[in-house]
């Protein structure tokens, strides 16, 4: 199928038709004020812990994706997991508390979409290499207001650090590499927005967990 798009501004119009599902995202509860010095640590670690499960289940995915595929990209050093259970395990050891039920609650609830195609995993993969990008001023903010770091529960924002813009161009070329055609590009926005809502339901699913103001 030809192109009525110059492949270059696939991604471009990717960004242009997920804009929508990134704002209500960014209106969430668990994320609304997070670079703001009055942003809640009671909301944070309810954030956290609905990403750890999230991430695990998006990354158990890409995995099983490029185990059945050949697939021209590296992702062992994209794992973002790791990141979240190190800022639990800071945020227990200093007795914060985690509810642990909240663990098994979203595990059961949450529905990844399979990946059929490299250009879906380029969708999937748009929506959680694009965050960190945002987690490098989320990250400063946390280090500002709330003394979080790398090494003390902010692991995840900081994400690949000095390395980030890098990380990002490099996905960049791959996403350009595979989405060919416009029916690529719709394979990769249908996943791209669907993964979008998943994130939305798992903060959604962690707003009980909150404690009451």
């Amino acid at each position: 199928m030809g192109s009525t798009i110059d492949q270059g501004s696939y991604r471009l119009q990717l960004r242009q038709d997920t804009h929508a599902h990134h704002q209500i995202l960014n209106r969430h509860p668990l994320l609304k004020g997070l670079t703001k010095p009055s942003y809640p640590l009671t909301h944070y670690k309810v954030l956290l812990l609905a990403y750890s499960v999230l991430y695990r289940q998006i990354e158990e995915l890409i995995e099983r994706f490029l185990i059945s595929q050949h697939v021209d990209f590296d992702y062992s050093e994209r794992r973002k997991s790791a990141w979240l259970v190190k800022g639990l395990a800071y945020f227990h050891d200093h007795n914060i508390g985690l509810d642990a039920t909240f663990n098994a609650f979203v595990a059961s609830t949450l529905a990844i979409p399979n990946l059929g195609a490299v250009s879906e995993l380029a969708g999937l993969l748009y929506v959680i290499e694009g965050s960190t990008l945002g987690g490098q001023h989320i990250s400063r903010a946390l280090a500002d207001y709330h003394g979080l770091s790398s090494e003390t529960g902010a692991s995840f924002f900081n994400g690949y650090g000095q390395h980030t813009l890098m990380r990002w161009e490099s996905f960049l070329q791959f996403f350009d590499s595979v989405i060919q055609d416009n029916e690529d590009f719709l394979s990769a926005k249908d996943v791209a927005c669907r993964v979008f809502q998943t994130f939305q339901s798992a903060l959604d699913y962690g707003v009980p967990f909150l404690p009451e103001s």
